[in-house]
């Protein structure tokens, strides 16, 4: 809302209809609550949010859930892909990162939620790489949109996931054992586990 002197102010306004007619026309009673605080803080926490996912040291992607358009990639992204970002945001994300002219077959939009992450392995064979991914379903300005954070074979990260998916592998087998007994101790990397069947 513009203000006295220049500039502007945020403000949320309420309104409804008075109880009273003036004149036989409806009366609408308005409310402003200036908000101003509150925008700035949403903006500083964006602000922290983007730089935290440029941060990031594997790959993250937005996009728009209903439309594919990517919203943001982070520049690790951008240098997988092999460009920079503005040659990629307003592009379907079926076509930048899987090469295809229509979505997905695999596109797993109708599993994400808000509250759970869904977590999968991927061969791209356009990157020709595997991709351990986590997505969930989040507001993004607006857009109902898919976020998606990615480390490759090539990462310590997915190097990491894959050696504690082995290990907790092995024990869950251990503890199906015939005759297996409670409190199996196992040595794994230096690191002693016990698991209780």
């Amino acid at each position: 809302m513009p203000v006295k002197g220049g500039g502007y102010s945020w403000v949320r306004v309420a309104a409804r209809a008075a109880d009273d007619l003036v004149s036989g026309v409806p009366v609408l009673c308005l409310t402003t609550v200036n908000v101003d605080d509150m925008v700035s803080s949403e903006n500083e926490k964006k602000q922290y949010f983007e730089f935290m996912m440029e941060e990031y040291a594997g790959h993250i992607y937005i996009s728009d859930m209903d439309t594919y358009e990517l919203l943001y990639l982070n520049q690790n992204s951008c240098n997988v892909l092999g460009g920079r970002k503005k040659d990629f945001l307003g592009r379907k994300c079926y076509e930048v990162i899987q090469g295809r002219s229509t979505p997905c077959p695999f596109c797993n939009n109708s599993r994400l939620t808000r509250e759970d992450v869904y977590e999968w392995e991927f061969f791209n064979p356009v990157l020709d790489r595997t991709f351990l991914i986590k997505n969930r379903e989040i507001d993004w300005n607006g857009h109902r949109a898919r976020l998606e954070l990615s480390h490759d074979t090539y990462s310590v990260e997915y190097k990491l996931a894959q050696k504690d998916r082995e290990r907790d592998a092995m024990v869950r087998s251990l503890a199906e054992l015939p005759g297996s007994t409670r409190g199996i101790s196992v040595q794994f990397f230096g690191m002693a586990q016990i698991f209780f069947p």
